[in-house]
């Protein structure tokens, strides 16, 4: 079942994210279950599937995408945090590693720059068609066997295998989708937000997105996923003041209308800083909003 509707607790202590699990694993106090064995009818009385589940034919490393709630990991074609976006990949999805990069410092210091790089293979969330690209490997836990395993034991790919479009008839090269396949358009900047109006940066970290949704709660569709330092519109809130209205500019097309988690947005309007119980009401509820103490 999904464990994000679940609450979990262990000697009183609450149990929130993957690593909190994966340290029970490793502690040996509870087993970590494949994700390719299948569930089953139990015996009366027992613990054990009546149809025991195959062996699995490979083992494989695996990398747990592990975020904060509402978020999405980015998966890319090239090493890069500026590497195009090839799907949105959600919170405690498991991927297979196939190989690890580590991109050098760059020569201006003002670049921002995830060093450490995942190759993997992954599901595509819309289509469920097969992917393999790049993540940023802050951003996940690695297992192998059930047992954490470390980021320097992961196989080291060269500079030869980084980026690029596949060729036929050769082993495809990290990062690719399908042989033939376009190289990716220039990145085009944000259009630029009204600095009168109550704007909104985003405060996730590089490499992840923040989900607008089309309602105020975790359960709405996602109509996009938001990158790392995007402004967005703030038009207003619900009355708890946990999620923002707003629109996003997007860079190659029209403007988006959603909601997004309060938690990740700093306010402000002509560079001052924007409470945020001033924000109007636009869910038709009642004023419940609580000041953070400071």
């Amino acid at each position: 079942m999904n464990a994000g509707f679940v609450q979990t607790n262990y000697r009183a202590d609450r149990i929130q994210e993957v690593v909190d699990y994966l340290s029970l694993v490793d502690q040996e106090f509870i087993g970590l279950t494949p994700y390719n064995v299948p569930a089953g009818p139990r015996g009366p009385g027992t613990t054990t599937n009546l149809v025991q589940p195959p062996t699995p034919v490979r083992e494989i490393i695996q990398a747990t995408v592990t975020l904060n709630s509402g978020t999405s990991l980015q998966l890319r074609r090239t090493p890069s945090v500026n590497g195009e976006s090839l799907a949105l990949i959600p919170n405690a999805t498991q991927l297979e590693v196939l190989g690890q990069f580590t991109v050098e410092d760059p020569a201006d210091l003002g670049t921002l720059t995830i060093p450490q790089w995942l190759f993997v293979t992954a599901e595509d969330p819309s289509t469920g068609a097969g992917l393999q690209g790049w993540v940023a490997a802050q951003f996940v836990v690695l297992t192998f066997r059930g047992r954490l395993f470390s980021l320097n034991d992961v196989p080291v790919l060269d500079g030869t295998q980084v980026g690029g479009p596949a060729v036929e008839g050769a082993a495809s090269p990290a990062g690719a989708v399908a042989p033939g396949a376009a190289s990716p358009a220039a990145p085009v900047a944000q259009p630029s937000v009204d600095p009168n109006q109550v704007q909104g940066r985003l405060l996730t970290s590089p490499g992840s997105e923040l989900n607008l949704r089309d309602t105020p709660t975790t359960e709405g569709v996602v109509r996009i996923g938001l990158p790392a330092e995007a402004v967005l519109a703030v038009t207003g809130r619900n009355g708890a003041g946990t999620w923002l209205q707003v629109t996003y500019l997007n860079p190659t097309g029209s403007p988006v209308n959603g909601w997004v988690s309060a938690e990740f947005v700093s306010l402000s309007r002509n560079g001052n800083p924007v409470e945020l119980g001033s924000l109007p009401i636009t869910t038709g509820e009642g004023d419940s909003y609580v000041p953070p103490v400071q």
